[in-house]
């Protein structure tokens, strides 16, 4: 039986092109106040968005400091927070996060997110006759289910504390190894991502979310060849994998080629991912 995780894919810092824009920028103090927030979330099932709620989580002490519902139409407003990097989520009616985007309180002012269709009408991912053939031992079971409680709760140490313990009795689990090399990627630790990475690679080299977590490896490593290389692997095994695209467009341009496939790319998921809509903008020419 194959279980699926919370963390499937990678939520990349802001965006790497962004995340060196920001690398460029001086570093005012905590008491700094950045801007409020506002924005709306567009759904096909508008029940849904009446049971939604927003949430902005300090990464530095994992505290939610925001937390609001939306309004009819999906909008919401949440107030200014002291300058610094935040994880903004949409959260489900059962607790269950939907969306998730790392922000920078100083440059963000507006976010539209598109969530996706529950029923997607593609065909459902191959999976590797390894990964179907494996059982995970009933106590590798029991640090998954810790892990995945603490990761909820936001304590990515502890989640990944349970997930080493539950490597050390089950090396061979997919889920395991593609969920820790995505903290680690999370915690911008990729030399420690990538063997978690490479490992969940040579068990199903098709997975689309571990590919596009290694496309974003080789992103931070600079090798915009191989992230180019993976983050396409992952686009023929989830055409509908917004991240896969992003990267996809990112080393794309990294390397100059092909600029306008890459601003496709880009163009087709903008209105669902910020960050994509933010390089967008970078490209155009400055007047």
């Amino acid at each position: 039986m194959i279980h699926t995780l919370w963390l499937p894919i990678l939520l990349l810092s802001t965006s790497v092109f962004a995340a060196q824009e920001l690398d460029r920028m001086d570093h005012p103090s905590r008491s700094s106040i950045g801007l409020p927030i506002s924005g709306r979330v567009i759904s096909d099932d508008r029940l849904e968005l009446s049971l939604l709620r927003v949430q902005l989580i300090d990464l530095s002490s994992r505290r939610i400091v925001s937390d609001s519902t939306l309004n009819v139409s999906g909008g919401f407003q949440l107030p200014a927070q002291p300058i610094g990097f935040y994880e903004f989520r949409i959260v489900g009616h059962a607790g269950q996060t939907l969306y998730m985007l790392e922000i920078q309180s100083a440059t963000t002012s507006y976010l539209e997110i598109k969530l996706p269709k529950q029923n997607l009408t593609s065909q459902p991912a191959t999976i590797s006759a390894q990964r179907l053939k494996h059982k995970t031992p009933k106590k590798a079971r029991q640090q998954i289910d810790l892990a995945t409680k603490f990761y909820k709760q936001g304590d990515r140490p502890k989640a990944i504390e349970h997930l080493l313990a539950g490597a050390a009795i089950d090396l061979d689990n997919f889920d395991i190894l593609s969920n820790l090399g995505a903290l680690y990627l999370k915690n911008r630790d990729p030399d420690n991502a990538f063997p978690w990475l490479d490992k969940a690679w040579q068990i199903d080299p098709n997975d689309s979310p571990n590919n596009t977590n290694l496309s974003a490896y080789y992103a931070y490593k600079d090798d915009y060849p191989k992230a180019e290389e993976f983050a396409a692997a992952s686009l023929r095994a989830n055409p509908n994998s917004t991240h896969a695209r992003y990267m996809l467009a990112v080393s794309l341009l990294k390397q100059g080629k092909n600029p306008e496939s890459a601003r496709t790319h880009l163009d087709q998921i903008q209105g669902s991912f910020a960050p994509a809509k933010n390089l967008l903008l970078s490209l155009q020419p400055k007047e």
